[in-house]
């Protein structure tokens, strides 16, 4: 009926109910102007007295408003239910509801905001019903000129790809976008940056660490090749050979490192001792 208006109040809607319903269409359109009233409470009582019918069921002006009155009960499962078991047409805002339920639900298990990359990739995670998205997800492309705006900002702050509120207003009033498309498109150019310099990272070769020269002073020095084994030893190991005498066993080094056998080296010695 093309008599209702959005100035009718609640008492109104009643009566008019009441004296022409029970009507399926008439219904619609109580419902839907109670909706936009955001009447919620009252588009509840009413929505509950319909006769319990398929056609009251399956009328989509009815359907629209049980979705949104759902989403405002924090009833998203009832809600997801609810858009994928009914058939709507022009429902671009019930796929907005159906994200926005889901973001709700992301939100409240982090506890903390949600950025645009973690919606981005809630929307990827959880696709629409063809019930209200037939032709799925459609890309949004933005204008070139905005695009060329963004990338030249973003190519003169390549170390902090970060725009602060200021400048994102500067940016959201020369590229004539919304706050969010410029919010998303810096998350996706930040993303598409870091996989980028991922895969330059992997494409360069590893640098195989070469082991350090030892130093001179902790490098052992080589005995001669002729050198009997007892010459590299300390005192201690000479002196049963030589009585204990210091003396003879530093002058044993030198007839050791010229390939004299121990013994006779240490016979010698003693004899020049005791003469």
């Amino acid at each position: 009926m093309s008599f209702m208006s959005d100035k009718l109040d609640i008492q109104q809607l009643r009566e008019i109910w009441r004296q022409n319903g029970p009507d399926v269409k008439l219904a619609g359109e109580i419902s839907n102007l109670l909706l936009n009233k955001k009447c919620f409470f009252e588009l509840e009582m009413f929505l509950s007295t319909l006769p319990n019918t398929e056609k009251y069921k399956t009328e989509e002006a009815l359907n629209r408003s049980r979705a949104y009155l759902e989403f405002q009960r924090k009833r998203y499962g009832n809600l997801y239910q609810l858009l994928k078991g009914n058939t709507f047409t022009d429902a671009e805002d019930l796929v907005k509801l159906w994200d926005a339920a889901h973001y709700e639900e992301e939100r409240a298990k982090k506890r903390k905001p949600l950025t645009p990359l973690a919606k981005f990739r809630i929307r990827q995670r959880f696709t629409p019903p063809k019930t209200i998205c037939p032709k799925g997800r459609q890309k949004s492309t933005l204008p070139k000129e905005a695009t060329r705006i963004l990338q030249s900002w973003l190519n003169d702050n390549l170390e902090k790809p970060y725009p602060d509120a200021e400048t994102k207003e500067r940016l959201q009033q020369l590229t004539q976008l919304s706050k969010t498309q410029v919010n998303t498109w810096f998350a996706n150019a930040r993303r598409r940056l870091n996989r980028n310099r991922q895969q330059e990272d992997t494409k360069k070769p590893t640098r195989e660490s070469k082991p350090k020269p030892r130093s001179s002073l902790c490098t052992p020095t080589s005995p001669p090749p002729n050198a009997c084994p007892w010459a590299l030893g300390g005192i201690h190991e000479l002196a049963p050979m030589t009585h204990g005498i210091p003396f003879l066993c530093q002058e044993m080094r030198h007839y050791y490192t010229h390939g004299i056998e121990p013994h006779t080296a240490a016979q010698i010695l003693l004899n020049l001792h005791q003469n």
